[in-house]
């Protein structure tokens, strides 16, 4: 069930936030993963490219908090289909300390995750993170999937108008994602949803 992140007096938590995908990455997740017989209609980020790309995307954000167009350009910097609104799962690979690969969905959008869909479009990996930005408040209800392993990041503008180079920030904080297979929440609003 998904859960807001707040302090002991209920107020939303600004503290960094880190995804749980470190301690569920090495658990054994073989019935999560799809059988891959559509893999060819995937979209397969290559992650060197897109951190690339990214680490470009975040100095065009220094001092730049307009949201409109943003989606887009993370979707292209990633290799995704540069729409707005719609949900496009990129799937990455990204490798361990410890040896092992991390494969993981990575889908940025302006609306909540239905994790139903993750397995409806057989893009269920060992780890899914969903980056929901959205001007205003957020369309749709996050609805977890008990088979589903999902992080979202839900980001509005109300929220990133409170810190200094916001959009910046998440662009940061995917490129952490890619490195490392643990995404942090730079920006210290982001309301985060879990699934199961």
């Amino acid at each position: 069930m998904g859960i807001n992140s707040t302090n002991e007096s209920g107020k939303p938590n600004n503290q960094k936030q880190k995804s749980h995908s470190h301690e569920l990455s090495r658990r054994n997740l073989s019935s999560n993963l799809p059988s891959r017989k559509n893999d060819a209609a995937k979209i397969h980020i290559n992650r060197e490219t897109a951190i690339v790309n990214l680490e470009k995307l975040e100095k065009s954000y220094q001092q730049n908090n307009k949201i409109r167009g943003f989606l887009i350009c993370i979707k292209s910097a990633l290799g995704l289909k540069p729409t707005q609104g719609a949900s496009g799962y990129g799937i990455v690979s990204i490798p361990q300390n410890d040896g092992a690969v991390l494969e993981a969905t990575i889908s940025p959008t302006n609306h909540h995750a239905n994790a139903q869909t993750y397995i409806d479009n057989d893009c269920n990996l060992e780890y899914n993170l969903k980056i929901s930005v959205r001007k205003k408040q957020m369309r749709g209800k996050f609805k977890p999937h008990k088979d589903v392993i999902l992080d979202e990041y839900e980001y509005t503008g109300k929220e990133l108008r409170k810190v200094d180079n916001a959009l910046a920030l998440i662009i940061q904080s995917i490129i952490g994602f890619l490195e490392t297979g643990v995404y942090e929440d730079l920006t210290g609003v982001a309301v985060v949803l879990r699934s199961p």
